[in-house]
């Protein structure tokens, strides 16, 4: 199994249905974390299924309690650290506001990239 499906195949589990956009998103931004990761230490996690399961599923888990698609929600992801769970949020639900925040201006970079 792929990098798209593996990814596909989990949010599925969770009954989030990704869209082509979507799993391109997720895909870019687990290339551009890894990648960052190299010189920053954003994450101790780095193979892409720990990632999708541990960092990806686990962020998009508060869908599973509220419905976030729905109107305009309004979030802020304190200590977001690597964008955790704001940016996975984001690319699921391109209807929510979400402010991210975190202390460490190396982070709020890699946030910008």
């Amino acid at each position: 199994m792929n990098q798209k499906e593996y990814l596909i195949e989990e949010c599925k589990k969770i009954n989030i249905e990704l869209s082509e956009t979507q799993v391109k998103q997720f895909i870019d931004y687990y290339e551009i974390l890894v990648e960052w990761n190299k010189f920053m230490n954003l994450t101790g996690i780095t193979e892409f299924k720990e990632v999708v399961m541990k960092h990806f599923v686990d962020s998009l888990a508060i869908a599973q309690l509220e419905d976030l698609s729905v109107g305009t929600p309004t979030l802020i992801d304190m200590g977001t650290g690597a964008g955790f769970p704001g940016v996975p949020l984001k690319i699921v639900y391109p209807n929510l506001k979400i402010v991210l925040a975190d202390s460490l201006n190396k982070r709020i970079k890699f946030l910008n990239e």
